[in-house]
Parts: structure tokens; C-alpha cells; sequence
């Protein structure tokens, strides 16, 4: 299967590097979405002609069902992580996704940057299985690198694939993994990006804390993927990835009030200041999602709650205009006896800062 051109060479970061990271600025970069290959039962049959015939099928399958590259969403994570065990600050997100991978191009998109975490998917894929082509396995493959700006050397690279339901004793159809608008793709796919993020977080980047916390998304009693029990207490751009179609349980007890200010983009659709509502889902507490639809835009955020603070990931669209979506980042804590909680960040447009937003969450 066509899923990445090559396979990167792993590159141990050493004990001198890790020394010498507190007190710098730190960035990540994001990269145009890559092709999602899909392939359907005798595609790869065909050779080359099937594989180009399964991308198109891909390109296709992600317009329809809205579905996310992890890819940026693992690097924030993974970031912020490093920031805060090495002593470093983070510099904003690119203000235009990156199309070419070469050391040049990263370093030239951050160029304040000290150090730079470059994430990248190299393969996403759906695939039949040789023996049964009626039941379907999700493939993910990433690239990590961890880049010193100054003498653009490559202090850490790692590779990772992913397969999941290789060995599961029930694999999905199609039709089940595209059900309830590509909820378990989606779902199949968190799981991959989170193998992943494990092995960045423990080998590339030797986090002492991911040896106790690793990211994993388990499954219910049921045997399906429940997204709102993942076990990382602050993924939440994964979680809202993940459960983006799940069913929400509203808590009328709870309200969040997010408050934006003007957009700084050259040509907004909506330039003015604004205030929403959202609606507030606790039935997976310590897992909290807040989720907003109307008849012209759908967001959906998630968090979960750690020691009193949440951090709060998620994306939104107009309903006129899915494929153009936005980020929705913000970061706070809960008062003394957790009745409220209040958090500042803003909007992104294409990783870029769109706006500047607080938001309010109280119990009544």
C-alpha cells in the first residue's frame, strides 16, 4: 500500500540537547492537508491505476465527511508538553500551512523560533483486508522531527504507523466506519495519532511524564470507541476531533459564555466583535464538552479538568461553507469550590490568530 514515499531515519536526541532547551522559544508548524487514501474492495488490484483511483475516492471522502489531519493537533499537544517540563515558551502557529517538508521551508515559517516541532502525516488510509474484502482496517503513518532553528540540525526524528483494527476480532464494513458521518474513522484515526503520540512523547522527545500518562482513547462495554474517556488530561483538540457527531447531553445547570474580539484578518466574514452561548455536556466529567449548533454554524470543544484547570480544544464551520473551518483554543481554571470556570485564548484561521476570546463557564 502507497501510504508515505519513504521511511525517516531515527535520530536519538541526546542527553546535551535536552540541557539546553529551558528559557527558549519554541514552535510548531502545520502542513496542507495530505491526500486521504481510500481504498475500496479491488483497488490495489489495479496497481498504480487503483491507488490514484482510492486517493480521488479519499479527496472525496474527506469533503463529504469533514475529516481532520491529526497531525497539527498531536504537535500542540506535544508542545506544550515539552514547554512546560523544559522551562520553554511557545510562539504562535504559522499564519499559512506549510506544502513543502524540506528544513528550509520550516525554519524560514518560525523564524523566532529557537526550536521547531515538526509534525507531518505521511500516510492516512482505509484498506480492505487481503482475506476479506468486506471489512476494513484505518491506517495512519506520521513523521516527527524536532529542528534547532539556528543550525537547522535535526536534534530528534521518529516514524510511526498505526493500524488499527488489524487484530480486531470484529473489524468494521465501510459502511459502519462512515456511519454517523465517519464517527468511527474518526474515531479509528484519534487512536492512531495517539500510538503515535506515545512514542514521540516517551522516545523522540523523552518525556518524563508521558511514562506515567499515556494517550489512549478505550473502549466502552459495548466494544465501541467512547472519545469523551480518553485518557490524556489535556487532549482536548483530539477529544473534540473525536466525538465531533457523538451524542451530547446538554446539563441545563451549566452555561458558557465565550466573548471574541475583532477579527485581524485582511477580509473577515464577520470583522465585528461577538458573544456565544454554548451548550454544556458533563456526562463524562471529568471529560467536558461544550458544543454550539444553529442553522448557520456547528463548534464543538472539549476538555478535560486536571488538578482544577481544563485546557479547551475544537473547531467550527459555517454551515454554508464546512470545508473552511476554524480553531477554537483556550486555556483556564476553576474557582475554589469549581463552580466556575474562566479561560482565555482565541480563534485560529488556517493556525493563524484570528481573534482574541475569552470564555465563562459557571454552574448555576
Amino acid at each position: 500500500m502507497l501510504l508515505a514515499a519513504c521511511v525517516a531515519q531515527k535520530i536519538e536526541m541526546q542527553q546535551q540537547s535536552l540541557g539546553q532547551m529551558s528559557g527558549k522559544r519554541l514552535a510548531v508548524v502545520a502542513y496542507e492537508l495530505p491526500t486521504f487514501v481510500d481504498f475500496k474492495a479491488g483497488n490495489a488490484v489495479f496497481g498504480i491505476i487503483g491507488v490514484l483511483a482510492a486517493q480521488e475516492q479519499g479527496k472525496a471522502l474527506v469533503r463529504q465527511y469533514h475529516v481532520e489531519d491529526p497531525a497539527f493537533a498531536m504537535a500542540d499537544l506535544l508542545a506544550r508538553r515539552m514547554a512546560q517540563e523544559r522551562g520553554m515558551s511557545i510562539l504562535p502557529p504559522p499564519a499559512v500551512p506549510l506544502g513543502k517538508d524540506d528544513i528550509g521551508s520550516v525554519v524560514t515559517a518560525q523564524p523566532e523560533a529557537d526550536y521547531i516541532l515538526d509534525i507531518k502525516t505521511t500516510g492516512w488510509a482505509t484498506m480492505y483486508f487481503a482475506s476479506d474484502w468486506t471489512h476494513y482496517k484505518v491506517d495512519y503513518s506520521a513523521r516527527l522531527r524536532l529542528i534547532d532553528s539556528r543550525s537547522k540540525q535535526v536534534l530528534a526524528q521518529q516514524a510511526c504507523r498505526s493500524v488499527q483494527s488489524e487484530n480486531d476480532p470484529h473489524p468494521p464494513s465501510k459502511d459502519e466506519l462512515l456511519a454517523h458521518n465517519a464517527s468511527l474513522l474518526k474515531q479509528r484515526l484519534v487512536l492512531g495519532a495517539a500510538d503515535c503520540m506515545n512514542g514521540f512523547a516517551n522516545d523522540a522527545l523523552k518525556l518524563a511524564a508521558a511514562s506515567q500518562q499515556t494517550y489512549t482513547l478505550p473502549a466502552d462495554a459495548a466494544g465501541k470507541l467512547d472519545p469523551a474517556l480518553a485518557g490524556e488530561p489535556d487532549d482536548g483538540l483530539l477529544l473534540a476531533i473525536a466525538s465531533s457527531d457523538a451524542v451530547h447531553v446538554t446539563d441545563k445547570s451549566w452555561s458558557a459564555v465565550m466573548s471574541c474580539g475583532a477579527s485581524n484578518a485582511a477580509h473577515p466574514s464577520q470583522p465585528s466583535p461577538f458573544t456565544r452561548n454554548y451548550d454544556v455536556d458533563v456526562s463524562r466529567y471529568p471529560v467536558i464538552r461544550l458544543h454550539r449548533r444553529s442553522t448557520t454554524v456547528t463548534e464543538n470543544i472539549a476538555g478535560r479538568v486536571i488538578n482544577g484547570r481544563m485546557a479547551l480544544r475544537g473547531t467550527g464551520y459555517r454551515v454554508e461553507n464546512p470545508a473552511n473551518r476554524w480553531s477554537v483554543r483556550l486555556d483556564g481554571a476553576f474557582n475554589g469550590d469549581g463552580s466556575t470556570w474562566e479561560g482565555s485564548g482565541g480563534l485560529l484561521v488556517r493556525n493563524s490568530l484570528d481573534r482574541a476570546c475569552t470564555m465563562s463557564m459557571k454552574k448555576s
